[in-house]
């Protein structure tokens, strides 16, 4: 696993404890994201989740409960398919911990792809509210992190509910 310091991140208040990848956001792993969130693979999304609990059992973190963004109503027309979720309840399982939605969307936003860093931030603030009240320690499940400006929305919301530690956790990292 790689670390590296993204400027994305620097200065800003992310809201999150901890956030990792399992893998960067290579050729490889895109073709994997991709086939698992447009053609449904299930083999990819069967990969991908088990990148991410490699990663936790290497890491030895305690991962609380797991949740994920949630798809947003156009995506779920579109696709019929919350890959967020399915994603995190793999990971769940693989992990042998519980899973649950603990976040709602407050409000239509466009879909980041091939934003800037700042329209994206902008793109999603205030975007998401918990649901329910969640445990002291969540972990957020996801496939890739770019800005982590989901990720700090997301995490914004859990501890606004009262949350005291959230930790994000995603298959790929796009560094660019």
């Amino acid at each position: 696993m790689q670390r590296r310091s993204c400027i994305d991140c620097r200065g800003r208040e992310l809201h999150f404890d901890l956030a990792r990848q399992a893998a960067e956001f290579s050729v490889l792993v895109r073709s994997a994201v991709h086939q698992f969130k447009y053609s449904g693979s299930r083999v990819m999304k069967v990969f991908l989740a088990a990148l991410v609990v490699e990663m936790v059992e290497d890491l030895e973190i305690d991962l609380g409960a797991v949740t994920w963004v949630p798809a947003s109503q156009q995506r779920l027309r579109s696709t019929g398919v919350d890959h967020g979720r399915i994603l995190a309840e793999l990971v769940a399982d693989g992990s042998g911990v519980a899973s649950a939605p603990m976040l709602v969307r407050t409000r239509p936003s466009a879909p980041q792809m091939r934003m800037e860093p700042e329209a994206r931030r902008t793109n999603l603030a205030g975007a998401f509210a918990a649901a329910v009240t969640p445990p002291a320690v969540v972990t957020l499940v996801d496939d890739v992190y770019t800005t982590g400006s989901t990720a700090a929305e997301a995490a914004r919301a859990l501890k606004a509910a009262g949350a005291s530690q959230v930790k994000v956790l995603c298959s790929a990292r796009s560094f660019g």
